[in-house]
Formats: structure tokens, sequence, C-alpha cells
């Protein structure tokens, strides 16, 4: 018998007290499945795809959906900004913004339209966007550059630092309509919310959901994100063993076909790769737009896809490009997991 979310876990708090919930759905049979989204707040259409996808996917398995990784990030900039002040603020463009941190932050750094400054235990930053990339990219290039002994990289360590997405053109984000989260460890590790799955020091957000999975022990995980292209693509992380290798392929396959069949253009690996040389990336064609992932040549903490197939079953991450409408990105990503469920279900028929 098939429950529309009928019950839901806390799993536990953001800085601000905002929950982190799972919602409860499908059947009774096991292994579970396992949906999450949101890691990044900015990637919107994610986040109410597992929301329709609590109240239209059918299944007799268990099934257990995070549909906001960063409960923070998507009540946007202003609500993070008040919650640390302490009181209400308004703004409506970027030098208003930056006059705020300007005169109610510890300023870090305020270089032209980049500023970045400390109110309280975290940090925020903003930035216009340019014609070339969001504001949230010339904000995490413009950290990189920190000297690592310099008194505000000190001052980094150990807080979380929010950055405007500055996205005007991405329905469901604008320029502060949701924002982005940075971590920065006690040792200097600054990673996303979503890296941070396997750590021992890990946020909250990152460590309820490696709970979680933990916890069911999934057979199948899919993470919902979004990136800055226009195409799809899915990737998963392969399995050792030649049947799981099988069903991964098999479900691969399944959710690309789900998306050519909705109209969305697959990825091709010459443009996920760019200028990167064949012997230098960490993807491996099966398709256009279906790829292997090697999370250890990629050199970075694990993510929850890393942690899921690591430790528990099958897992995929599916993209959708933002540039696409927002009804598009949400359609498409809701039946390539429906699909993904499936076929799932077709190894424990």
């Amino acid at each position: 018998m098939n429950r529309i979310a009928e019950d839901t876990r806390v799993l536990g708090r953001a800085p601000g007290g905002e929950p982190i919930v799972a919602a409860e759905s499908g059947g009774d049979e096991s292994p579970a499945i396992v949906l999450t989204a949101g890691s990044h707040a900015t990637e919107h259409a994610g986040v109410i795809a597992a929301v329709e996808l609590l109240d239209s996917l059918e299944t007799e398995h268990e099934l257990y959906v995070i549909p906001t990784r960063d409960p923070v990030g998507v009540n946007g900039y202003a609500a993070a900004l008040e919650m640390a002040l302490g009181e209400r603020v308004e703004f409506d463009t970027y030098d208003e913004l930056a006059d705020i941190l300007r005169s109610e932050s510890d300023v870090l750094v305020s270089e032209g339209d980049v500023v970045i400054g400390l109110v309280g235990e975290y940090v925020f930053a903003t930035a216009q966007p340019s014609e070339d990339s969001a504001s949230t990219e010339s904000l995490k290039r413009r950290l990189s550059e920190l000297e690592e002994e310099s008194e505000e990289w000190r001052q980094l360590r150990g807080r979380r630092i929010f950055l405007v997405p500055g996205q005007p053109e991405n329905e469901g984000t604008g320029d502060f309509d949701r924002l982005y989260t940075l971590v920065v460890s006690p040792d200097g590790e600054k990673l996303h919310l979503n890296r941070f799955i396997g750590s021992s020091w890990a946020p909250a957000e990152s460590r309820c959901t490696r709970e979680l999975l933990d916890s069911v022990e999934p057979g199948l995980f899919v993470d919902i994100h979004e990136y800055g292209g226009d195409d799809y693509w899915v990737s998963v992380r392969p399995k050792l063993s030649e049947a799981d290798r099988q069903w991964e392929e098999r479900i691969g396959r399944e959710m690309t076909s789900s998306i050519s069949e909705a109209g969305g253009r697959l990825l091709p690996l010459r443009e996920l790769l760019g200028e990167v040389p064949d012997d230098d990336h960490h993807f491996t064609a099966l398709n256009d737009g279906l790829y292997d992932l090697d999370y250890v040549a990629r050199g970075e903490g694990f993510n929850a896809t890393d942690y899921a197939a690591e430790h528990h079953g099958l897992a995929f991450t599916h993209e959708t490009g933002m540039e696409n409408p927002l009804e598009e990105r949400v359609s498409t990503a809701v039946s390539s997991v429906q699909r993904a469920v499936r076929e799932f279900e077709q190894r424990f028929d």
C-alpha cells in the first residue's frame, strides 16, 4: 500500500532553528529508496521536484525524501542576514546590500562591488553578477584568493559563508531569493554543504543526511541538482559487483531516455569536460548524458551520492540545466526519478 507523505521526521536543525525534514512515503518493502534535493538552495527546481515526487511517486518500497538540505538557503539572503543581525533588513539592490554589510559587519574584504563581512558567527558576501558569471562564482574565486595564513582567512575557519546567488535570469533563484552556503572547517577546508557528508566534522545539514542514509540503508539513492547550462545529465558512482554494475547502467539509461523523451538535450562528454585532457578528468561516458564519476580522482570531500554508493546501494546525481524554464526543469527531474524507481523495482520483482 502506497502512503503519501504519511510521516515526517525532523532529522535536526539548521543554525537558525529551521528543521531539516525527511518525509516518509511509499510502501513497506526494502531496500529503501532515498531522494534528496536542495543541498544548494540556488538549485530550486530540485526542491520543487522532490516535493512533487512525494505526492506522485508510487512505489511499494520504503521511500524517504529530504526536499531541501539547506533550509537557511531556501529562506533567502535577507532572512539569513536578519537571523545574524537580530533585526529586520531591507534592500533591493547590490549597492544597498553592500552598504548594509559595510556598516553592520566586521568587514574582511571591501574591493569595488565585492564585500565580505563577519556578522556574529556568520560571514556574508555580496558582489554584482557579471555577464560571464553569477555572483556566486565571482565570490568563490575571491575567497580562494585569500591567503591561508592571513587574518581574514583565519576568521573564516569554522564558519558558514553565505553568498548571494546573483542569478537574475534563473527563475526560482533570482538575485536574493535564495543563497549559496559554503562552510570552512576548523582545519581550513572550504567546501559547500554537499561535500562534508563523509567528514567527522560536518555541518548539521550534512550530518543529518548521512545519518538518514545510515539509518535506512537505501538500495537506491538519487540526489537532484542543477547546473549553469541548458542541458541535462546523470552521474553514477560505479559499484564493484557485476550485478550492481548492470543495474546501474539499466537505471541510468532509463533516466537519460526519460530526459530525451521529454525533449531535453543530453550533455555530450566533450562539453562536460571542456578543455580538460582525457587523461586528467574523473568522468567516463556510458552514453551522452550518462557518466561514471570517480570521486577519488575528483579529490574533494564526499558528497551524498559518493557516500551512498560507498556505504549503501546504487547512487545517482541528476543534473538539470538552469537556463531552461523552471516548469520544464521540474517536470524533467520528476519523470527521470520516476523512471529510475520503476527500473529499480524490477530488480526485486
